[in-house]
């Protein structure tokens, strides 16, 4: 979500290319963005395995199709929108999925709900990294796997 002009999508997107499977649904706020992100597909060589969105990423994550399989979902969008965008796609998550979460060392106090969840219902844990930007020096990535029966308050596929 959120992949700004394609970024991290490219990273993901040369790895499915490389596994010669799967695909990258990718959601921008904003067309212009979204725009220079497809751009940036196209010139990588990865643009068909690419399905852009535009819109609210919670909307669009709950209007996936249920039998849709999510195996990496990437959170990389406004931080208090992290656990509404995870009960928003959970029906298409399966045991093993992963869930990346960037920006929790700058966004942690913003994203709290989230975390909590993560870190007391699966197994998770948090890589640090130096940045070298003018605010802040360091920040984290959050990596859980999902395992629906270790969760609680979780939807069911019917929600």
């Amino acid at each position: 979500m959120w992949d700004s002009i394609g970024y991290s999508g490219l990273w993901i997107a040369r790895e499915l290319k490389k596994a010669n499977k799967g695909k990258l649904i990718t959601i921008e706020l904003g067309p212009d963005r979204a725009q220079q992100a497809k751009s940036n597909f196209e010139q990588a060589g990865v643009g068909d395995l690419v399905e852009q969105r535009v819109g609210n990423a919670e909307y669009i994550l709950s209007a996936l199709d249920p039998s849709l399989t999510v195996d990496l979902i990437h959170f990389d969008n406004e931080f208090d929108n992290y656990y509404s965008c995870f009960r928003a796609v959970e029906r298409n998550l399966v045991d093993g999925s992963i869930l990346l979460a960037d920006n929790v060392g700058i966004g942690a106090d913003q994203m709290e709900d989230y975390l909590n969840l993560v870190r007391s219902d699966f197994v998770s844990r948090t890589e640090w990294f130096e940045v070298d930007l003018p605010w802040v020096k360091q920040d984290a990535m959050e990596l859980s796997t999902y395992r629906s029966g270790l969760i609680k308050n979780s939807v069911s596929p019917s929600d």
